[in-house]
């Protein structure tokens, strides 16, 4: 379960989430994990883009490979 993963605002929009995100989610998955899931605000967008689909009303998101 991926449980925090923020940015200071002073620091956003340059691509420091999205690697710690790809970095950590490519190493979950070469462990052998093969499910991850997490949960966001209900219109974040952030983690679509890492093909993440929303599952249900508690926006749980999961990705599975």
């Amino acid at each position: 379960y991926f449980f925090h993963l923020v940015v200071d605002p002073l620091y956003r929009h340059q691509g420091i989430g999205t690697a710690l995100a790809a970095r950590a989610f490519e190493r979950l998955f070469m462990s052998g994990c093969d499910r991850v899931g997490l949960t966001a605000e209900r219109d974040n967008t952030f983690y679509r883009r890492f093909g993440f689909q929303r599952q249900d009303i508690f926006v749980e998101w999961q990705k599975k490979i």
